[in-house]
């Protein structure tokens, strides 16, 4: 059993651990992974569970200080902080994108243009025509004549 099977903590027994490292010292619960994104439904109910708690202050009295409401809210305001830079970075991302989109688009035309001019300047059978990465028209394969069967009766 590996140490990243759904319901079991760093440091039971007969888990194995693939970097060698000695597993943390805490009996943390540990979630599957930590890399993906977590549902909105589920940062939901963490903050429907985090209000729940706020309700429970004068006897809410958790034994690690790590669980207490002072760190609840330090962890909600940390992902609120977080999650409005996110917006404020993918809003200037798009921006950006967009911005090198339309780049991308006016050189594009450009060369076309670029390209028809170096056609109407050379002629269509030029060196130059090939130098810029096109064929030159007696390059061209030329259509082959297709007899079409007669159709059977």
């Amino acid at each position: 059993m590996r140490w990243d099977t759904p319901g079991h903590f760093w440091d039971e027994p007969g888990l194995t651990y693939d970097s060698g490292d000695p597993p943390p010292e805490s009996k943390i619960p540990m979630a599957f992974d930590q890399t993906r994104r977590l549902r909105p439904a589920v940062v939901q109910q963490d903050i429907d569970t985090l209000s729940a708690i706020k309700t429970l202050t004068p006897t809410y009295a958790p034994s690690d200080a790590r669980y207490a409401v002072t760190p609840l809210n330090t962890a909600q305001t940390s992902m609120g902080t977080a999650r409005g830079v996110e917006v404020t970075k993918k809003g200037e991302f798009e921006a950006a994108r967009d911005a090198a989109n339309a780049a991308e688009w006016a050189l594009h035309n450009l060369i076309l243009g670029a390209k028809d001019q170096v056609i109407a300047q050379y002629g269509e059978d030029s060196d130059q025509v090939q130098a810029i990465g096109l064929k030159k028209k007696s390059e061209r394969k030329r259509p082959g004549h297709h007899t079409t069967p007669p159709p059977t009766p």
